[in-house]
């Protein structure tokens, strides 16, 4: 897997840009669902939410953006995650895998920082819950 992290300037500031102490997330998912679920809650929450359906995309998204990414936030069943992982090991950002019940990984997973299960359905409180860990993570200036 390519995994070239270059930074091509986009044309139009993001919100990250404009507001420089603004925290980006990289949201990794093939459930489009939840990357709107979860990407609303962290806007409504001071973030930045970036979508990204699939690695490629993300990898794509990665050498695009001219701000830093702060946190990924990636599902372990998608196609290419270890590697992604590790190519997400050359910025400084931190990565929360996310493992689906129904679909466990068949990989061990190596270089997350944080490995949580996926709600089954959109659930308020393992939403409360993934937030306030990423406060925490803030408060404590990991990967930061």
């Amino acid at each position: 897997m390519n995994c070239y992290l270059v930074g091509i300037p986009l044309t139009t500031p993001t919100l990250a840009e404009q507001l420089p102490n603004l925290r980006t997330v990289l949201i990794v998912d093939d459930d489009l669902n939840f990357v709107f679920w979860l990407g609303n809650a962290l806007d409504q929450t001071s973030y930045e939410a970036l979508p990204a359906k699939n690695i490629p995309d993300a990898i794509e998204l990665l050498n695009q953006v001219t701000f830093a990414i702060d946190l990924v936030i990636v599902n372990t069943a998608l196609q290419g995650f270890a590697d992604f992982v590790h190519c997400v090991s050359g910025i400084p950002a931190r990565v929360i895998a996310v493992a689906e019940p129904l679909r466990a990984p068949q990989i061990p997973i190596s270089g997350a920082d944080v490995i949580i299960l996926k709600p089954l359905a959109a659930d308020e409180r393992w939403k409360s819950e993934l937030l306030d860990l990423i406060r925490s993570m803030f408060a404590r200036g990991v990967g930061l």
